[in-house]
């Protein structure tokens, strides 16, 4: 096996058994399981921890790194606000394919969220991204206004807390429903949300 795939297979699997047996897997699983090597493991991850804060930056943490590109991109503001409050729902996605979401799925999800919060480094890491992902949506709420789409009616700030606040009660209600049903919960709730905000001649999202 080449050796970076034998480093993505270590990933994957790693991710899969975080998801379905929770943090508490042991390495011998995940090596037995991966069909790889002690020492091919230990290569490329000096601990469990280390290979668990890979598999949390490959899976939980990559797509708000598209977030400087979606800002910077092409699109109105209504396009880029729907790139942006969808990224969070991301890692769901990826637990749903290996979960049985919203069962065992949901349960691994909490279970790598819990552990996020007992490492320092993934913490941090995860406090950055979020002020990132909330100074992204308020770069495109200004955009909205300088495009002469939005007429707030509220602070930029309070605007932005809102749709954060949505977004966080999508990812809540993920839990107990199904993936699809939670996005258009979410979509539907922004669109209410941008709707009192919007000039009157500008159309709302699509449902």
């Amino acid at each position: 096996m080449k050796k970076k795939q034998s480093k993505t297979k270590i990933i994957v699997t790693a991710f899969e058994l975080f998801v379905t047996e929770g943090y508490r897997v042991g390495i011998n699983r995940i090596i037995d399981k991966a069909g790889v090597s002690r020492g091919a493991l230990y290569h490329y991850f000096n601990s469990k921890e280390d290979l668990f804060e890979e598999v949390v930056k490959t899976y939980f943490f990559k797509q708000f790194q598209e977030l400087p590109d979606i800002v910077s991109g092409p699109g109105n503001f209504q396009s880029k606000i729907q790139k942006i409050m969808y990224l969070p729902l991301s890692p769901l996605y990826e637990v749903d394919q290996c979960g049985n979401y919203p069962h065992t799925g949901a349960e691994g999800y909490l279970t790598i969220v819990s552990a996020i919060h007992q490492n320092k480094r993934l913490l941090q890491l995860q406090d950055d991204y979020n002020k990132l992902w909330v100074e992204s949506l308020k770069t495109v709420v200004q955009q909205g206004i300088k495009e002469g789409q939005l007429t707030p009616r509220q602070t930029i700030a309070g605007l932005v807390d809102a749709i954060r606040l949505i977004v966080d009660g999508a990812l809540l209600n993920a839990y107990n429903t199904s993936l699809e049903e939670a996005k258009h919960k979410l979509q539907r709730s922004v669109s209410y949300l941008l709707s009192i905000n919007f000039k009157p001649e500008v159309a709302v999202m699509k449902q």
